[in-house]
């Protein structure tokens, strides 16, 4: 027998070749060897089994020698992207730090420094020092915030996704995708404040209902790069912000990213049936859009894990009614504040139709006594939908809630 044929039939060989395969996994654990992680586009449903195959020590370990790849894996329990994302932060910093101070001396020693291509760099890296330092702040000392997902190496701003409650187990989960000009550094601490207002507004609305015991968990994802007003070169940036905003690239970017984070959801979910809401802001409706479209569009069709969407402020949704969506008759809604003209701005439907015109149910966002009781203040402009005034959030984020809730019937009709 040749050393080849030899090395063939010993059980490294089958580890090597099929590490995916249970039983390879099993020899690896017998051996203390580590198995190969799934590919980060892999099957959230497959990342889930692969994970729930291993042992505590092979798990704590992958966390600790592969925090990225860990923490980027859909499906995953929310614990162990967690742990593994939270991990990186201070890392992060000091790499981000260190490339930024050698840019900085290129750009002193550059005759043109304006002009000097290490100055946008220059520029990004700060941006991803303040977008790491911002996620550290809100998960040391806002409670109960889990850092879902953190990448601060793709693209020009950091992408990161914060949940509020525990996702794998809450019987309600509720996704904010935001949009135009949304980054971390500037819009996460707001944004925390409205998911956990949100929340805890569903919530009430589920003891209302005589359905005490249920959860609610929100989450702000943004798994993507929505186009910016503001970069290194001032007025132009906001120039090409503009442009970037009537252009489709940046959403069918991330359409792929948050299909996956969605079904990612659903296959962590130890409480089946989960109840699964996508709520879009601005071009963040658009790419919630396309992600829809995606999942509804896999073959072999494994289901549409988003029960209800709603889309406020909304430029466009690719689609007519809930069939292009994925979605059930009566489970797509659209919100639109009376002094928000977002619609009118893709004169060319680059988007698709109006929403407003759509088959969908189109919501109010007047002022008016909710049917809590609490008389609640318009949404009129475009970035008013989420916020609230004073205590109470507005007529729209009482919509938002009791759709995150399950309790579409409460949402206030147009």
């Amino acid at each position: 027998m040749s050393p080849d044929e030899t090395t063939a039939n010993t059980p490294m060989t089958w580890y090597h070749l099929a590490p995916d395969l249970p039983f390879a996994r099993l020899y690896a654990a017998a051996q203390g060897q580590l198995p190969s992680l799934p590919a980060a586009d892999s099957e959230p449903a497959l990342n889930r089994q692969f994970w729930a195959e291993l042992s505590a020590r092979q798990r704590a370990e992958l966390i600790r020698m592969k925090p990225v790849a860990v923490g980027a894996l859909d499906g995953l329990p929310a614990a162990a992207r967690h742990t593994a994302n939270v991990s990186r932060l201070d890392p992060e910093i000091q790499r981000w730090t260190g490339i930024k101070a050698e840019l900085q001396v290129r750009v002193d020693a550059s005759r043109v420094p304006a002009l000097d291509r290490n100055r946008i760099r220059l520029w990004q890296a700060q941006r991803k020092i303040d977008d790491a330092a911002t996620v550290k702040r809100i998960v040391n000392e806002v409670g109960g915030a889990t850092l879902l997902l953190l990448d601060l190496h793709s693209g020009n701003r950091g992408m990161a996704a914060i949940s509020f409650g525990h996702t794998d187990t809450a019987h309600h989960i509720a996704v904010t995708i935001p949009g135009m000009n949304t980054n971390i550094a500037d819009s996460f601490w707001s944004m925390s404040d409205e998911a956990r207002q949100l929340k805890s507004l569903a919530e009430d609305l589920l003891g209302r209902a005589d359905r005490h015991g249920e959860t609610v968990a929100t989450i702000m994802w943004l798994g993507y790069q929505p186009p910016q007003v503001t970069g290194p070169n001032g007025a132009l940036d906001t120039v090409l912000g503009g442009v970037a905003s009537t252009m489709t690239s940046s959403a069918r970017a991330g359409a792929p990213r948050l299909a996956r984070f969605f079904a990612g959801l659903d296959a962590a979910a130890q409480r089946p049936p989960l109840h699964l809401t996508a709520l879009g802001h601005s071009y963040g409706s658009y790419t919630m859009a396309l992600a829809l479209q995606d999942l509804a569009g896999q073959e072999p069709r494994r289901g549409q894990p988003v029960d209800d969407a709603v889309f406020y402020g909304s430029p466009g949704i690719n689609a007519a009614d809930e069939a292009g969506l994925g979605l059930v008759d009566g489970h797509g809604y659209v919100m639109l504040g009376d002094r928000d003209r977002i619609n009118l701005v893709d004169n060319f439907r680059l988007f698709g139709p109006d929403p407003t015109a759509t088959g969908l149910v189109q919501l109010s966002a007047a002022a008016m006594t909710t049917r809590d009781g609490v008389e609640r203040h318009a949404a009129r402009d475009h970035a008013d939908y989420g916020r609230a005034v004073g205590e109470h959030l507005r007529t729209s984020g009482f919509n938002l809630a009791a759709i995150a809730a399950g309790l579409g019937e409460w949402a206030v009709r147009r």
